[in-house]
């Protein structure tokens, strides 16, 4: 199922999964010496009570056909039960049910039943307190629970009048035989008052329905918060044992979820994961929620079943892709039903003055994201809602997705053949997907809002292919928490209130290794404080973290060179931005530089290589920078940019090895390998280079604005200013000025949003490349393109003025 059937994706600026090896992390303990496979047998209902005392395995080799089942390796050992959670303070799901009755715990006619509540909402609480109910109402309410809340007649006031207010309380049901106000008196003083029941039946029924209809419009939460073998490793039994003995402890006493719990005990395998994600269970709500509210516990013990639908969805990914080959077009068309509430559709509203600047920037979506091919059922699920006013709190929204199947990005696919649900055309996006929100509008004609989307792709981004042969486990966990924790990529950084916790649960499955991941928590710590000022603290954590390091016994394996590059790296650049002395960045720099040479000797996955060659390169550009007194022409000079040319070509040899050599990728180091022939004034190689970034580029789907202007302005300068061609200055000038003109400022560049109109800016931005064609008409004695490109410049910049006097801003670029 997807949409408003029952599903609710909020994308909000969060970190995602960046990886499979990071979901194989959650659900893997590589850490143990191999485990043999043995033949699985059949788990028995009670062999889910015993488990092994650790999750002890080798990662496992995936291909396509691989199946994971739930069955036992033959010997195992039993594990002191622990009970994960305690339903008296933990709710796994997204609502809950209240009853409050002074008698509802005397033994009449009337008397309501647990298990009969828990038939229509697993966690259900029963209350005969006021203050009692109005406690734990008060301490749920950031946890993101609906509540649906039944009291009686005579205690109704004294409750309703000190929670009502509360925004987890959702709907209240007023229950007795006494009560002395009608539906409608009630319903004018509380508006969250459903109505009022006399029968015990009635009011079940309409709880029932109700709950149901929750579950079909769990949209309130906005998603823009935005071996071919049965064989099975040890650790992926153990796990699912584990959640499975877990749910059986929460859900004890609910018939429904224990017999679901079963089923899946007896028959899940690997290649089932995305078909038991989309039935509507315990799974899909559970995970869902661990995902919108970063509950790593939970999210460890589905580790297996996150990994699982990753390969999944991974699989078929390629296959739609390659399905869609034969199309008139590459791009198409997703769409996506659901609920948003007033207050964020204004913020999103551009026709609204006070909207957000940021409302246009880019999204992530922190859990599965559902969408269908089909328009008309993303529209049908919505009417599924009724008819809204313009004051409603909530609104109809359907977010319409241009995808471009050519770019890359994280898995989606086509799942209706997998789906328990295969009529509703579903494609299912993998966690962390970026989205830019282009444009968002309200439809008179529909009577809904327009949210359009575009996937946002990551062909700048390097991605190591997932390859588990000839890897150690140990080093293969070590690189995943550097990608985890220390990207340099801001949408990829895990938050800091969760590092604890994360750190903590990867020690849990890691036991052996907890004494470089508290080095690395710290570590962390001080990247996270990247963009605090003063660096005091940062300063203090990366001083504590070297201590460590130094104090850390020597492991050749797990390669701490690159850590220790990487601290003194930054200090250096603290330093360098003026709270110290340059000295003491240039000191910090050249320790980095060793540290590094030493590591790449040692580095055993491509992705190390690349990204320790790439840092090499970078520092000994920086070394040019820090010596402000060194001429461009000095030995030291043209040594330092001989050996960042050298890294930077050691990091396309080793990127060469994953990527043809048309792939955009290749770009963004071929524009800084020229760069550095530029500054040694070697300008036929730096044209050389600047013209195949440029190449990659424009050959690229959708070429990438900014790159395309700043490579092509680097052109048309070195072919003016050092080889007076002007016929090749203006062949590169057109492709500039064609990019300039026809290509708005990107969204998310704030620059454009806040300090000034994004009109203007665009307009100003075209007439200066406008007077640069002037110039170079000029110089090729074109004098008649000159003048035409002179009045199209003074034509803008007459019409920005009368802009910014209508606006009342002032110009970009003038002065006081």
């Amino acid at each position: 199922m997807w949409c408003c059937k029952k599903r609710s994706y909020p994308i909000v600026q969060l970190p995602p999964d960046t990886s499979a090896a990071a979901s194989k992390i959650i659900s893997s303990n590589p850490l143990s010496t191999n485990v043999d496979k043995v033949q699985p047998k059949a788990i028995s209902r009670h062999s889910a009570e015993s488990h092994t005392s650790s999750i002890v395995c080798d990662f496992e080799k995936y291909e396509p056909d691989s199946v994971r089942t739930i069955t036992s390796p033959e010997k195992q050992n039993p594990i002191q039960h622990r009970q994960l959670f305690d339903r008296a303070r933990v709710n796994l799901e997204s609502y809950q049910l209240l009853w409050l009755d002074a008698n509802v715990h005397n033994d009449d006619d009337h008397k309501i039943t647990l298990e009969s509540l828990r038939k229509i909402v697993d966690y259900a609480k029963l209350f005969d307190n006021v203050e009692e109910c109005r406690q734990f109402l008060e301490n749920a309410q950031d946890c993101a629970i609906t509540t649906f809340l039944v009291v009686s007649d005579d205690l109704a006031e004294i409750l309703l009048s000190k929670v009502h207010h509360l925004k987890n309380v959702s709907t209240v049901y007023i229950y007795g035989y006494n009560t002395k106000l009608s539906p409608q008196q009630w319903a004018c003083n509380y508006s969250k008052i459903k109505g009022t029941y006399t029968e015990q039946k009635e009011i079940l029924k309409c709880l029932l329905e109700d709950v149901h209809a929750h579950l079909k419009h769990d949209e309130q939460q906005t998603i823009f918060n935005l071996n071919s073998s049965d064989e099975n490793t040890t650790d992926d039994i153990a796990s699912c044992l584990k959640l499975i003995t877990a749910l059986k402890n929460y859900y004890q006493g609910n018939a429904t979820e224990l017999h679901i719990l079963e089923e899946f005990e007896r028959t899940y395998k690997s290649t089932d994961a995305i078909r038991w994600y989309t039935r509507e269970t315990f799974l899909y709500r559970i995970l869902n929620k661990a995902l919108r509210q970063h509950n790593t516990e939970v999210l460890f013990l589905l580790g297996f079943f996150l990994c699982d639908i990753y390969k999944q969805l991974k699989e078929q990914h390629l296959k739609f892709k390659s399905s869609a080959a034969h199309l008139d077009s590459p791009t198409i068309k997703l769409y996506r039903g659901q609920m948003m509430k007033m207050t964020e559709i204004k913020r999103l509203d551009k026709n609204n003055p006070d909207r957000s600047y940021y409302a246009y920037a880019y999204r992530i979506n922190n859990s599965f994201l559902s969408t269908s091919l089909d328009r008309n059922l993303a529209l049908f699920f919505l009417s599924l809602g009724g008819t809204h006013r313009d004051d409603d709190e909530l609104q109809s929204v359907l977010f319409e997705i241009e995808i471009d199947l050519r770019g890359r990005s994280q898995p989606f696919a086509d799942i209706s053949h997998l789906s328990q649900f295969p009529s509703e055309s579903e494609v299912l996006f993998m966690i962390g997907n970026m989205f830019n929100l282009t444009d968002f509008a309200y439809d008179v004609s529909l009577n809904i809002w327009i949210a359009k989307l575009q996937l946002v792709y990551h062909d700048d981004t390097y991605v190591e292919p997932l390859n588990f042969d000839n890897i150690a486990d140990r080093k293969l966990l070590k690189n995943s928490v550097n990608i985890l924790f220390f990207s340099d990529m801001d949408y990829i950084q895990v938050p800091q209130k969760e590092l604890d916790i994360i750190i903590d649960e990867i020690t849990k499955v890691f036991p052996s290794e907890s004494g470089w991941l508290s080095i690395s928590k710290v570590q962390c710590l001080a990247f996270k404080l990247k963009n605090h000022f003063p660096p005091t603290e940062k300063l203090s954590y990366y001083n504590q973290a070297l201590t460590m390091w130094h104090q850390y016994p020597r492991d050749e394996e797990l390669n701490f060179s690159i850590d220790l590059g990487r601290i003194h790296e930054e200090i250096g650049r603290l330093h360098k931005y003026g709270y110290a002395t340059k000295k003491l960045a240039m000191d910090h720099y050249i320790l980095a530089i060793d540290l590094y040479h030493t590591a790449v000797e040692k580095a055993t996955m491509n992705y190390e290589r690349i990204d320790i060659e790439k840092r090499l390169s970078s520092l000994y550009v920086e070394k040019n920078k820090l010596n402000e007194t060194a001429d461009a022409g000095t030995a030291e000079t043209i040594e330092n940019y001989a050996l960042a040319i050298f890294h930077k070509e050691q990091q396309l040899e080793h990127m060469s090895k994953y990527y043809s050599p048309n792939d955009s990728i290749l770009a963004q180091p071929y524009r800084q390998l020229a760069e550095c022939k530029e500054e040694i004034c070697k300008y036929d190689d730096a044209l050389i280079n600047y013209e195949r970034a440029l190449k990659l580029l424009l050959e690229n789907f959708r070429p990438y604005r900014y790159l395309v202007l700043r490579v092509s302005g680097k052109i048309v300068d070195i072919y003016i200013e050092h080889k007076n061609d002007y016929r090749m200055a203006l062949e590169y000038q057109l492709i500039n000025h064609h990019y300039t003109a026809s290509m708005k400022p990107d969204p998310g560049d704030e620059d454009f949003y806040i300090n000034y109109n994004e009109e203007v800016v665009h307009k100003q931005t075209i007439a200066e490349s406008h007077l640069k064609l002037v110039g170079i008409y000029r110089a090729l004695n074109e004098f008649d393109l000159a003048a035409e490109n002179e009045r199209m410049a003074a034509k803008l910049y007459d019409d920005i003025d009368e802009l910014c006097k209508n606006l009342g801003i002032r110009p970009k670029g003038d002065s006081d």
